[in-house]
């Protein structure tokens, strides 16, 4: 389910930005923030869209997973920076690979229902 992924990718951002060791102490409210309120975001506008109607709110319920989408690629593209950076040193390949593609999984199911809707209306 959608909804399940979304918040795993909360809960693995949530714990990653509370490790000091991958998100230094002195940038946890820059950066660190920046990815836990993109992971929420990510996560409510999951839920939200799944309460909208297909038949009398379906245009909320398409920009809902749009936004989703959008907010997952950028997700991904903030945790690609931060694993170029010297200054997130904790942010390596490997956990930049499994953070992506929690991110990867949302926006490609998500992509799915959106597509699935489309094609039910």
């Amino acid at each position: 389910m959608l909804g399940n992924k979304a918040r795993d990718l909360y809960i693995y951002t949530s714990e990653a930005v509370g490790n000091t060791n991958i998100i230094p102490k002195h940038r946890r409210f820059t950066a660190g923030q920046r990815l836990e309120n993109m992971a929420i975001d990510i996560m409510n506008k999951c839920f939200l869209a799944n309460t909208k109607s297909l038949t009398t709110k379906f245009s909320e319920r398409q920009e809902l997973q749009e936004e989703v989408m959008a907010s997952c690629l950028a997700f991904e593209n903030l945790i690609n920076a931060l694993k170029a950076s010297k200054a997130y040193p904790g942010i390596n390949a490997h956990k930049a690979e499994i953070w992506t593609r929690l991110s990867m999984d949302v926006r490609f199911m998500c992509a799915a229902w959106y597509e699935s809707d489309k094609r039910r209306r």
